[in-house]
C-alpha cells in the first residue's frame, strides 16, 4: 500500500468534511443555489479518493520528483539541455520554422491584395472621370453627384482629382 493510499483517505475525508461545513454556512448566507454548488465542490476530494485518483496523483508527483532529482545531478541531462540550446539558436539564425510564418505570409497576402484593390479602384475612378468624348461632340453631363464632403470644384480636373482623393481616403491611403 502506497503512502498516498494510507494518508490520502484520511486527508480527503477531512477536506470533504470541512468543505461540507463551509457549504452549509454558504447555504444559510447566500441561498440554496450557491450552497449546493459549494457542496458539490466539497465532495470532489472524497470522490477522487474513492475512484483511486489520489493514488494516481501520488504516483505522478513521485515521478516528477524522481525526474527532477535525477536531472539536476546528471551530466548527460545537462548535455541534452546544451544541445537543445544549440537547436534553438540554429532555428532562430535560419529564420525560424517555416510553418510558424504562415500568419505573417497570410498578412502579407492580405496587404498586397488591399494595395491591388486600392490601385484598381483608383484606376477605375480615373477612368470614370476622364472619359474621352468622340470628336465633334460635347462631353456627356455627369449623372453622379459629388461627394458630400468634397467642395464643389470649379474645373473638371479638380472634380476628377477629388473623386480619386475620396477613394484613397476611404481606403486609408494618403
Amino acid at each position: 500500500m502506497s503512502v498516498w493510499m494510507s494518508i490520502g483517505g484520511a486527508l480527503c475525508v477531512a477536506i470533504t468534511a470541512v468543505g461540507l461545513i463551509a457549504s452549509w454556512r454558504i447555504w444559510r448566507k447566500s441561498g440554496a443555489g450557491r450552497g449546493i454548488r459549494a457542496a458539490a465542490w466539497s465532495l470532489i476530494p472524497l470522490a477522487a479518493y474513492l475512484v483511486g485518483a489520489v493514488g494516481l496523483l501520488g504516483r505522478i508527483v513521485s515521478a516528477v520528483v524522481r525526474f527532477a532529482g535525477s536531472f539536476v545531478f546528471s551530466p548527460k541531462s545537462w548535455a541534452g539541455v546544451a544541445v537543445l540550446g544549440v537547436v534553438v539558436v540554429l532555428f532562430l539564425a535560419s529564420g525560424g520554422l517555416p510553418l510558424l510564418n504562415w500568419r505573417k505570409a497570410r498578412e502579407r497576402r492580405k496587404q498586397a491584395k488591399a494595395r491591388a484593390d486600392a490601385a484598381d479602384d483608383s484606376r477605375q475612378a480615373v477612368a470614370v472621370g476622364i472619359r474621352s468624348a468622340p470628336v465633334g461632340t460635347a462631353p456627356a453631363p455627369r449623372t453622379a453627384a459629388p461627394a458630400p464632403t468634397a467642395a464643389a470644384p470649379s474645373a473638371a480636373a479638380d472634380d476628377d482629382m477629388s473623386d480619386v482623393q475620396e477613394i484613397l481616403r476611404r481606403r486609408g491611403i494618403k
